[in-house]
């Protein structure tokens, strides 16, 4: 530390003096005087800002960094602990796997199996029904034209037969329209 009375300064002296001049800046931080699990919800808000406000200046405006480094220091099952508590734990897709069946290409049951799946490790899905909802809602505006139609089939001797199978199509500039609306949404 610098001497007032004028003695010579140690050789490294200019650390000393540097780490004197840096900036000093003040938060105020209310001294508390009941727990924060007794007071009004107008007074946690308000130490979390305090916090926040604190925090900002520690960390030189890095706050997503300095809050990763407070939740490393918790120990992982009170964390988990605190999440769920504050139902943070739980990862939901919230409009079922409706999205990931068309993108992958898989039916029903896959889906629901892949849901079985998710609830395994904690990921929570929408119902099947919810998903059906979103294909109907998506789907609704497309006109789907269905007929029974005359294919020939090649049975397993080798042979070929005329059968009425059923048939499903959309008009062409839906599809497209669809395609090119949902390309430039993933993007």
């Amino acid at each position: 530390m610098p001497s007032t009375t004028g003695e010579k300064l140690p050789s490294n002296s200019a650390q000393n003096t540097a780490h004197l001049t840096s900036p000093i800046t003040l938060c105020k931080i209310a001294n508390a005087r009941k727990p924060t699990s007794e007071v009004t919800d107008a007074t946690t808000r308000s130490r979390t800002l305090e916090i926040q406000g604190a925090r900002t200046l520690a960390s030189a405006g890095d706050e997503h960094s300095q809050i990763q480094n407070e939740l490393r220091i918790i120990p992982w099952a009170e964390l988990q602990t605190k999440l769920k508590n504050m139902y943070l734990a739980i990862i939901r897709i919230p409009d079922g796997l409706f999205t990931v069946q068309t993108d992958i290409g898989i039916n029903w049951s896959q889906t629901r199996q892949l849901r079985r799946w998710h609830k395994g490790y904690g990921i929570t899905v929408k119902s099947e029904r919810t998903s059906r909802n979103v294909a109907l809602s998506l789907l609704s505006k497309v006109k789907v034209k269905c007929d029974i139609l005359p294919f020939t089939i090649r049975q397993h001797d080798g042979a070929s037969s005329v059968e009425a199978i059923p048939c499903a199509s959309i008009p062409l500039d839906a599809a497209v329209s669809d395609h090119l609306t949902r390309s430039a949404n993933r993007q």
